[in-house]
């Protein structure tokens, strides 16, 4: 990609960020609409017409939308969490923490499918692939010992899903798009259980080779 276009998408991002941030002001103002403001009222219509249609263009020119990215890197770690469970639960060790790896892949696959259907509502492309970080990773469990892929599973997915509440947290709290901070609220609900199950799991760490 060239650096006009990347500099053409990052000045539409702060376009856009700017015409939700006046949309807000107007939305602290509202009172001003109930008291017969005429100008308040055409103000807040023309932008949240004018939000509508530069996120409905960025998403046709580049399939980005205002807080897209947050959904994106909840896909890929989805996928992660999905790969390193999938293969703990077939070639794991300990028979509990096989049990664990399936009922996190089953809890993860739900999750997945619901950050599917809403990142469809919100017009979202999301990743269909792990990233290269991810992939790596996956490659080094696929080479491990059964005892030592129950170590990597725990510590992975612990890893995982502490910098992945954090994100959701964050978005919950201080997001913009109203829609993208409930689910996200709902979200980190589910992932603290998912994370509890595999903290259970947790052994000392291995003292010998």
């Amino acid at each position: 990609m060239s650096a006009e276009v990347i500099s053409a998408e990052r000045l539409q991002r702060i376009r856009l960020k700017l015409l939700y941030a006046l949309l807000l002001l107007c939305v602290v103002s509202r009172s001003l609409v109930s008291r017969g403001g005429a100008g308040a009222t055409l103000l807040y219509e023309a932008l949240l017409r004018e939000a509508g249609q530069q996120s409905h263009g960025n998403q046709e020119r580049s399939g980005i939308t205002f807080e897209g990215d947050f959904l994106r890197q909840a896909a890929e770690d989805n996928a992660f969490l999905l790969e390193i469970a999938r293969w703990t639960k077939d070639q794991g060790h300990e028979g509990d923490v096989r049990n664990i790896a399936n009922e996190l892949l089953m809890g993860e696959t739900r999750l997945g499918d619901e950050l599917r259907k809403f990142a469809a509502k919100k017009h979202v492309t999301l990743p269909d692939k792990l990233s290269e970080a991810d992939s790596a990773a996956r490659l080094r469990m696929e080479s491990l010992k059964a005892q030592d892929v129950d170590q990597f599973f725990v510590e992975e997915a612990q890893n995982r899903y502490r910098q992945e509440i954090t994100r959701f947290e964050t978005e919950a709290q201080q997001g913009i798009d109203p829609d993208i901070k409930k689910w996200a609220a709902g979200g980190t609900a589910t992932l603290e259980r998912h994370q509890k199950l595999v903290t259970g799991s947790s052994r000392p760490p291995r003292t010998g080779s």
